[in-house]
């Protein structure tokens, strides 16, 4: 049975990071991203001591995960605004008028847990989701907070709550 975890990052950099740290391990139809764009299109700026990793211009901020995972650069979403997103749950708030709560209820989050993400996302956190199947999801739920992750939870799709609080 597939698990779904979700986790925030203060800064897009960690996020890509963990992304790519856990990438050899998942498969790319495993792993997402979204992060909010400001209204001149560049990504919201991470904190400044994350500045420096930041090597690509805010033109192409998921350039890191090219060839890597499928990317929407431009997508605008309800309640977020312009967005950049990688991987299926990219795919998913492409589709017209589909909110990132929308989106997150599809993988089995709770009505309440799945606004409180998009709210995070609103407020310029960087929302990393990884599919993986149940013998896994433990191992990784561990690892994605390793890498500095907040608010992980780990999810099924056939219960409207976490399968272990651990944010």
């Amino acid at each position: 049975m597939n698990r779904t975890i979700v986790g925030l990052f203060d800064n897009l950099a960690g996020a890509i990071e963990a992304v790519l740290k856990l990438s050899p391990h998942l498969g790319s139809s495993q792993l997402s991203l979204v992060t909010r764009r400001n209204h001149h299109g560049a990504v919201i700026k991470p904190r400044e001591e994350f500045a420096g990793e930041l090597a690509y211009g805010s033109s192409e901020p998921l350039q890191p995960l090219d060839g890597l995972l499928i990317q929407t650069a431009n997508l605008q979403v309800p309640v977020l605004g312009k967005v950049a997103a990688a991987g299926p749950l990219g795919g998913a708030l492409a589709q017209e008028d589909k909110s990132l709560t929308d989106a997150l209820t599809y993988y089995g989050l709770g009505l309440d847990n799945a606004n409180y993400y998009q709210d995070k996302v609103r407020d310029n956190c960087t929302l990393v989701l990884i599919e993986t199947d149940n013998s896994k999801v433990n191992a990784v739920a561990n690892q994605l907070k390793s890498y500095g992750a907040f608010g992980v939870d780990k999810w099924g799709t056939s219960i409207d709550h976490p399968l272990h609080p651990y944010g």
